[in-house]
């Protein structure tokens, strides 16, 4: 099973990009995605944190392995964090 190009490849349907489109996003070739998504080679740390930045979740989300397919509860869990964040900055801006 290759959980981390799975992973990649779902975050990146669920946005609704194509393979060239994160290509572009991350300054890579088409097919250096396409070779994670099909577990032929892997980011090196620095290309794994602007995957974390572009998909907003954090790296160890592509490598956790709890029987799914990416972690949708991480991800929801992520998403719901920056949402408080962003409504406590706008509740310290009006103090």
């Amino acid at each position: 099973m290759n959980h981390f190009g799975d992973t990649v490849k779902f975050l990146r349907k669920n946005k609704g990009i194509s393979q060239l489109q994160l290509a572009v996003e991350l300054n890579v070739s088409r097919v250096t995605i396409t070779n994670y998504e099909s577990g032929m080679s892997f980011p090196c740390y620095a290309d794994l944190v602007k995957l974390g930045e572009f998909f907003q979740v954090i790296p160890g989300v592509f490598f956790e392995n709890n029987g799914t397919t990416a972690s949708s509860s991480s991800i929801l869990t992520i998403e719901r964090i920056k949402d408080n964040l962003s409504e406590s900055l706008e509740l310290l801006k009006k103090v």
